[in-house]
C-alpha cells in the first residue's frame, strides 16, 4: 500500500527547522538523509554554528516523510541557488547532505512567525510562482 504525503507539510516542517536554526544564529543548515543499507531510514537536520556543525532535536524517521524531504531538497538542489541561497549536495555510502548556504543578513529582519513561510517562497518557488515574479518584476521597472 502506498502512503501519500502532504508536500506542504514537508515542505513546511523543513523550513520551521531551518528557520529555527537561522534565528540562533547559523548561516548555513543541512538535512541529512541516512540510507545505511540503500534505503533512506531518517532524516537529520544540522545548522554551521562556531565553525562546526550541530545535530538540531527534529529527527525524522518516518519512511514516507524522509523519502518526500529527500525528494523536496532534491527539487531545491535541481535549481541550484537563488539570490539569498545556494544549495549543494555530496554524503558518503550511508548518508547523502544537502547544503544550504543562506545569506543570513537580509533575513534577519524576520522574526520566527514569518521566518518559515520566507524560506519556503525562497526555497520551494514552483515554476509558475517565478514566472509570476518575473512578471510583476518587469511591470515595476525591475529586471529579475
Amino acid at each position: 500500500m502506498s502512503e501519500t504525503v502532504d508536500v506542504d507539510t514537508i515542505r513546511a516542517t523543513v523550513c520551521r527547522e531551518f528557520a529555527n536554526m537561522v534565528i540562533a544564529g547559523a548561516n548555513q543548515v543541512r538535512v541529512r538523509i541516512v540510507h545505511p543499507h540503500g534505503t533512506p531510514t531518517e532524516a537529520w537536520f544540522y545548522r554551521h554554528l562556531d565553525h562546526a556543525w550541530q545535530r538540531g532535536e527534529l529527527t525524522v524517521a518516518e519512511a514516507t516523510q524522509v523519502r518526500a524531504i529527500q525528494q523536496e531538497m532534491e527539487e531545491v538542489l535541481s535549481r541550484g541557488r537563488g539570490d539569498l541561497w545556494q544549495a549543494r549536495q555530496h554524503g558518503a555510502a550511508d548518508h547523502t547532505d544537502y547544503d544550504i548556504n543562506l545569506n543570513t543578513g537580509k533575513l534577519s529582519e524576520l522574526n520566527n512567525e514569518r521566518l518559515p513561510a520566507y524560506l519556503a517562497g525562497l526555497l520551494f518557488l514552483d515554476a509558475n510562482d517565478a514566472d509570476h515574479n518575473r512578471r510583476q518584476s518587469l511591470r515595476h521597472g525591475r529586471i529579475v
